[in-house]
């Protein structure tokens, strides 16, 4: 069996081992987290909005970003899928194109040691949840290919792909605007430093990184600011309602004890 082809085995197998897992899981691999991302993801496919239903109020959704909810949402719509069910599949279905994208850019041989963390059984229960967390390790991924390839010729097309990624890393969870913390960092130690650049980008492109990297942190800056400026205005909060984890603690707090990262 060629490699290519192992890996359309490893899978496929990866895919029947989630589904048998999910069925014998009395709550689905369900958590606190998971309920409002489905609530949210049913509201959007009713077209209410992004909102949740507290207390007998629409309210916006401001505790977790859109961006995971949304393709639950969008997923459902396209195929009919139930809305749990469609939460699995957009998993797998990052998971799968994440694969695909490694092969074509390693090769199969090379690409099937990074793939194989989705066999550990922590990334395994990531995958297997109705968690956030597998579309936003995929994009980290990518942000980082991104990165590379940007390094080596930092022009207009790769410098917006590294902000897309960098906000789609938000988007999914606001954690991930770390990234733009980085690229500011980049674009100091680029501009004081350029030689540690030199080596990586053509010398006549090296004076631009820093100026490239200046762009993406200030856009994505903005792109957060703008996102937190529309939560506090139909929520009252920038992180959305304030009380939502206080009154979930316990269940908040059962998902890290059992290792969620």
């Amino acid at each position: 069996m060629n490699q290519s082809r192992f890996l359309w085995v490893a899978y496929v197998g990866l895919g029947a081992v989630m589904t048998v897992l999910i069925l014998l899981n009395p709550g689905r691999f369900m958590s606190v987290d998971s309920h409002y991302y489905l609530r949210s993801a049913t509201n959007l496919l009713a077209g209410r909005g992004y909102v949740i239903l507290e207390q007998g109020q629409w309210i916006w959704n401001g505790t977790f970003p859109i961006g995971y909810p949304a393709l639950i949402a969008i997923l459902s719509g396209l195929t009919g899928l139930p809305i749990l069910v469609a939460s699995k599949v957009v998993n797998y279905a990052a998971i799968g194109m994440s694969g695909y994208g490694w092969v074509r850019r390693l090769g199969a041989a090379r690409a099937i040691w990074p793939l194989s963390i989705w066999g550990l059984g922590g990334f395994l229960k990531i995958a297997v949840y109705t968690w956030s967390e597998t579309i936003f390790l995929v994009l980290l991924a990518e942000w980082v290919w991104g990165l590379y390839q940007f390094l080596q010729n930092p022009n207009a097309t790769r410098t917006f792909s590294l902000f897309l990624l960098g906000y789609g890393l938000f988007l999914i969870r606001y954690v991930g605007g770390f990234v733009f913390g980085l690229t500011s960092l980049l674009a100091l130690t680029s501009w004081l430093v350029p030689i540690w650049f030199q080596a990586k980008a053509e010398p006549s492109l090296s004076p631009t990184i820093s100026r490239k990297f200046l762009v993406i942190a200030v856009a994505g800056f903005a792109g957060m600011g703008m996102y937190f400026w529309m939560n506090q205005r139909l929520s009252g909060s920038l992180f959305g309602e304030s009380d939502l984890f206080q009154r979930n603690l316990p269940g908040s707090l059962s998902n890290f004890s059992v290792g969620r990262c």
